[in-house]
Formats: C-alpha cells, structure tokens, sequence
C-alpha cells in the first residue's frame, strides 16, 4: 500500500489532508484530538487493535469513515489486524493522521 511515486504520495497525502478537515468537522476539535492521540497510540504498539476499537466506540465515533480511516493506515499489519478486529464495528479508525 505504499506510494509507487512522488505523484501518488502528492495524491495520497491531499486525500488524507481532506479527510482530516472533514473528520475535524463532523467530531469536534476535542474528540479529533483524542482520536489522534488514540491512533498515535496504535501505531507506537501502546494499545492493541482490540483495544483501539473498543476506544473509538466509546467515543462513539461514526461508522461512515470505516473504510476510509483503514485505507489510510500506511502499516500493513496493522491495518490487517484492525480489519481482522473490526467485524461489524461501528467505531472510526483514524491512524495516519500523524503525517498531516
């Protein structure tokens, strides 16, 4: 899932850009801001995927960005283990947003 080039990683990082300000929008500056720390979280292996999942319904994010959030997410791992995790949840997952 890695950018082959420079033009893709431009197109990447605008789509990211654009879902950041719309998930800005839609939660709030406060619960954005703990869903970025929450996501920091995830990819420093302080909390697992489990866990972050359980986090983000708790916060009782919007299930809309689902797909969104996981296509965002540059560690293939990762990104496995929350869609392995995610069977029907209704949480957001937000990861890579430390880029933006």
């Amino acid at each position: 899932m890695k950018p082959k080039n420079k033009s893709e990683m431009k197109k990447r990082k605008k789509k990211n850009v654009e879902l950041a300000k719309e998930l800005r929008s839609v939660l709030g500056n406060e619960k954005y801001s703990q869903l970025k720390d929450l996501a920091r979280a995830l990819r420093n292996g302080d909390v697992t995927a489990s866990s972050f999942l359980e986090e983000c319904q708790e916060m009782k994010m919007p299930s809309t960005y689902m797909s969104k959030m996981i296509d965002t997410i540059p560690d293939e791992a990762i990104r496995k283990e929350l869609k392995r995790n995610v069977n029907g949840s209704t949480c957001l997952i937000v990861i890579h947003f430390h880029h933006i």
